[in-house]
């Protein structure tokens, strides 16, 4: 039951890019700037994750003796959330949604060839199949080959940015601080993460 579960989390997760990026392309033909729709996602899902926190007894025993390095660690590998989200919003402004979730998803191979080299360890055929597999289904569900039209190459760049940071974001959920409860570690990733698109976009999201 619990790997069934894992595995609906996962594809609500999958789904969930494809979404934000079309409501994101289509609040800015709306005239809703990226900054603000990065912002109101990072600060809506920080205060979502902090009310769920304190109202959890088991975790708000734990978060409060959290180390505050570990809380400095966190937030600052949650940097490459925000850059993350950052680039692919930016990416879609050049290139189809489509187009944008095909080079995010790059970061699938991508962070298997880190875990390979920083391991030292090559990686099981489970993992090489299923890198596959979702390459495959994420080009043939994005309808990729049927897009005719000439690719920017600034969407290109930041797309596959995107991809690198992701791939990053994917190692530190799964490395940093293991310990702490998975809702306390992705309060602090996403604050870090809210720092840095506070930082990036600065005034530019009360301006919007």
């Amino acid at each position: 039951m619990k790997d069934y579960r894992s595995t609906l989390y996962v594809a609500a997760g999958a789904c969930s890019y494809g979404l934000l990026a079309t409501i994101v392309k289509y609040a800015n033909h709306l005239g809703i700037h990226t900054s603000l729709l990065t912002f109101l996602q990072f600060m809506f899902g920080f205060l979502f994750l902090l009310a769920f926190n304190l109202l959890s007894k088991r975790h708000t025993k734990e978060h409060n003796i959290i180390k505050f390095s570990s809380k400095i660690k966190l937030m600052v590998w949650g940097i490459s959330l925000g850059l993350t989200t950052t680039l692919y919003y930016l990416s879609i402004q050049y290139i189809p949604v489509s187009v944008g979730i095909i080079l995010l998803m790059q970061s699938i191979w991508i962070s298997l060839v880190a875990e390979a080299v920083l391991l030292k360890k090559l990686p099981s055929k489970g993992k090489l199949a299923g890198v596959i597999i979702v390459l495959l289904g994420t080009t043939l569900a994005t309808n990729l080959f049927q897009n005719n039209n000439a690719l920017d190459y600034r969407g290109i760049i930041l797309g596959f940015g995107a991809g690198i940071s992701y791939a990053l974001a994917i190692y530190v959920s799964s490395t940093v601080e293991k310990e702490l409860p998975s809702s306390v570690r992705s309060q602090f990733l996403v604050l870090g993460g809210l720092l840095l698109i506070v930082a990036f976009w600065n005034m530019d999201i009360i301006r919007y």
